[in-house]
């Protein structure tokens, strides 16, 4: 028998062909640490964006809005109007004419109400004795009110009785309070007292000289304002 004598690269042939191909060593598929790494830190930036989104979404808007001014006037201090805290009553005029009633009711009103304007227009129209010297209506009527005028003036008006009286030259004139008419009585003077205008030590110093001397006002019968004055 003859032999066959393969040489080396075909004998690996034919060997490498009766085996099949030879296998390929597995390449790992899990990610490297590094590539981990990188994975995470995008995650982790993914996150961060999210929530700096939501924080701003949340976030109420700032408006530039400014609070309205209020238009209505102040009324003033009750350091400088009489008046300021008092509760007046109902304007007392007896049996007085209508133009009489309309009179004190605007003068009680701004009384009450601290308005030296609508004082001092009354005033300057009727022209009416303030005092007893030259004063005009801006300085006697004016604020701060250091002579009480505002709140004798509304307790004058609310709290005391009115008179009738006749002067000469301005005829039926109604003087509030009815303590300075020449018939007060008893009742009269006592209103002086219990309306808070003068003390009954005051009262007394009045009735025992010539009567009368303290905060009165009169009005004629047409309406006119004639005197807001006190002393003699």
């Amino acid at each position: 028998m003859r032999r066959i004598l393969l040489v080396p690269a075909l004998a690996a042939a034919v060997l490498t062909a009766s085996c099949g191909a030879v296998e390929e060593p597995a390449t790992d598929p899990s990610p490297t640490a590094e590539q981990s790494a990188t994975e995470e830190e995008a995650t982790t930036t993914s996150e961060e964006e999210t929530a700096t989104d939501e924080e701003t979404a949340e976030e109420p808007e700032e408006t530039s809005e400014e609070p309205e001014e209020s238009t209505e006037e102040a009324a003033p201090p009750a350091q400088e109007c009489s008046s300021s805290g008092y509760t007046a009553g109902e304007l007392n005029a007896g049996d007085s004419p209508d133009p009489v009633v309309q009179l004190a009711t605007t003068l009680l009103d701004a009384a009450v109400d601290c308005d030296p304007e609508s004082l001092i227009a009354a005033a300057e129209a009727d022209q009416p004795s303030l005092s007893f010297g030259e004063v005009p209506a801006e300085e006697a009527l004016a604020l701060p009110d250091v002579e009480g005028r505002y709140l004798a003036l509304a307790v004058l008006l609310t709290a005391t009785s009115p008179s009738q009286e006749v002067y000469e030259g301005d005829g039926a004139v109604t003087v509030w309070p009815a303590a300075y008419s020449a018939g007060a009585t008893d009742a009269d003077w006592q209103e002086i007292v219990d309306a808070g205008l003068y003390s009954a030590d005051e009262v007394e110093q009045m009735r025992g000289a010539e009567g009368y001397s303290g905060w009165r006002v009169g009005i004629a019968e047409d309406g006119t304002w004639l005197f807001f004055v006190a002393g003699d």
